[in-house]
């Protein structure tokens, strides 16, 4: 937004506040101009900060008293759209007599304005606040600084985002973002009276630039830290002519561009000059930078930075005319001078060489033009990726992902329990065990198969399953069975055969004899086994008459003895 006073109605209103929007190419966004104040009589002196959002407009209003010996502080919030919010204005402060020489700055959220204010016989310095929403927290402002304790009350503002700098004569101080002084002053003018100061932050630090009052080197400059206290024990003086006036500064968020007005002693022409510091405090441009040189005078210029394009713009004076010039050569240009890492001959990012021609992470960057190329993070100790992770170079950068088994961001990788979650996946008949990365199945006993199936083996189908006896298959095993008269071995396949007259005799009367899977009785001499197998009877006894019947005998085994030779010798003599 550029804003600048306005007397194409001045018959009716006199001087009005007109501003237009640029694009980031510089292009007039309102040609005809946004009317900012309109109000009757004379406005004056306009300046800009931007909070990220929208504006405020602040400037010297005369609206009070026609003689123009009254001027208070007004201002106007406008949109980023172009819409003004406050038509009427805000009367900051509309105390008698006159308040000028306003600067403000914003915080990012809202707004600071300081300006001279000669209501009392003793001009001062006032601060004031303006949120975002309009408030005026500090009602008229409040006193900062007594202007005659200190020369040319000149006031210029800054903020880094959690504090602002003052700048006023030759004096800078620091305050909180409400407001109120937390460090003491701080004279940056050194061995020459300082006046016209001009303040500006990359977003931590603080460059001032001001005029001195001597027949001696005219703008200088020098850095204030975040915590105010001056970082260069000499000034840094400015590529100027003797007589260059009205310093603007600003920043692109790490150097900073100062711009002035260039006046040799008085003569015509006066141009727009401009030089570069880096944040290091080095004067980048020994010989000034020609902004505007035409052979009209060109004068009160006031700079701005567009971070979507990383130019600059520089708004001045010439003919009653306001113009504006981008300045955009210096990143982009293929040429790698002042504070610039790299500069490949574009303005675009995520090449290697940023649009503010720093080297991107993931790259490096050589020669003018620079030449970038990527480089390969995984190359070496695998991108800092877990040993249990692959890692995948992508342009500027890397990624990490863990191998199948593992989990987490790829820089930790932990082992997974596959078997902890449904056995792993293998069968109801395996064991699953746990490995780094992975896990394995193997069949239980009794079945076969790669672990994620498994089926029954019949052991009987082979050899009988070692078995002695009868094998019987059963899911995952098998038995062994011997036959009557056999008793299964304790190593479960082999077949003891039974010794059952041990027990009993066997259950035989008289004599028992072993044999395999079974037994046998017999009988003592002159004794004959009954049909039973078990029992004994004597050969000559009546069949009641048997060993362990219940009978007793009948004559003497003599007399049957000689019973028998008999009937066997009167056989012979019949078969003869």
């Amino acid at each position: 937004l550029v804003a600048w006073e306005d007397a194409r109605a001045f018959e009716t209103t006199d001087v009005d506040i007109v501003g237009t929007r640029l694009s980031s190419t510089g292009a007039v966004l309102d040609p005809v101009g946004i009317v900012i104040s309109n109000a009757n009589r004379r406005q004056v002196a306009p300046v800009i900060a931007s909070n990220g959002t929208d504006y405020l407009v602040a400037w010297e209003d005369g609206r009070a008293d026609s003689l123009w010996a009254v001027k208070d502080v007004y201002a106007a919030r406008v949109t980023a759209a172009g819409s003004v919010i406050d038509p009427a204005g805000i009367a900051v402060c509309a105390t008698p007599q006159f308040q000028d020489m306003i600067a403000i700055a914003s915080d990012g959220a809202d707004y600071l304005l300081a300006w001279r204010d000669n209501s009392t016989s003793s001009p001062s310095v006032y601060t004031a606040r303006v949120t975002s929403a309009a408030a005026l927290p500090d009602g008229s402002g409040v006193e900062f600084a007594p202007a005659s304790s200190y020369f040319y009350p000149f006031v210029s503002l800054a903020s880094n985002g959690t504090s602002y700098l003052i700048a006023w004569g030759e004096f800078v101080r620091r305050l909180t973002t409400s407001g109120v002084p937390d460090t003491a002053p701080v004279k940056v003018s050194f061995a020459f009276g300082g006046h016209s100061p001009s303040a500006a932050s990359n977003g931590t630090d603080y460059l001032v630039a001001w005029g001195t009052d001597y027949n001696g080197p005219p703008l200088f400059a020098t850095r204030i830290s975040a915590a105010g206290a001056l970082m260069d024990t000499a000034p840094i003086q400015l590529p100027a002519s003797l007589n260059a006036t009205a310093p603007s500064v600003v920043s692109d968020g790490a150097s900073y561009l100062i711009a002035w007005q260039n006046d040799q002693w008085g003569s015509s022409p006066v141009d727009i000059l401009a030089a570069r510091v880096g944040a290091n405090g080095a004067l980048w441009d020994t010989t000034a930078l020609p902004v505007a040189t035409s052979s009209i005078r060109e004068t009160n210029p006031a700079v701005a930075y567009n971070a979507a394009t990383a130019g600059y713009a520089i708004a001045y004076e010439a003919r009653q005319l306001a113009y504006v010039r981008q300045l955009r050569w210096w990143c982009g240009d293929g040429q790698v001078d002042g504070d610039e890492a790299c500069d490949d001959g574009a303005s675009t990012a995520d090449d290697g060489c940023s649009a503010s021609c720093r080297v991107e992470a993931g790259y490096t960057c050589t020669g003018s033009p620079s030449t970038c190329s990527d480089i390969n993070e995984c190359a070496t100790s695998n991108g800092g990726c877990s040993p249990n992770a692959s890692c995948m170079n992508t342009p500027g950068s890397f990624t990490c992902a863990c191998a199948a088994g593992y989990s987490g961001d790829g820089v930790t990788c932990d082992d997974i329990d596959e078997c902890a979650t449904n056995n792993g996946g293998c069968s109801a008949n395996a064991s699953c065990a746990n490995t780094a990365g992975s896990r394995s199945c193997a069949c239980n006993a009794g079945y076969d198969g790669d672990g994620v199936a498994c089926t029954d083996i019949d052991e009987c189908a082979t050899a009988n399953g070692g078995c002695a006896g009868t094998c019987t298959n059963s899911v995952g095993s098998y038995t062994c069975a011997c036959p009557t008269g056999f008793t299964l071995d304790t190593n479960g396949h082999a077949c003891n055969d039974v010794d059952e007259c041990a027990t009993d005799n066997g259950g035989c009367a008289q004599l028992c004899t072993n044999t395999s899977g079974s037994f046998s009785c017999a009988c003592h001499a002159n004794y004959t086994l009954a049909d039973d197998g078990i029992t004994c009877a004597a050969i000559d006894a009546p069949p009641d008459d048997r060993e362990g019947g219940c009978g007793c005998r009948t004559s003497p085994p003599s007399q049957s003895l000689a019973f028998w030779l008999v009937f066997a010798i009167v056989m012979r003599r019949r078969r003869r």
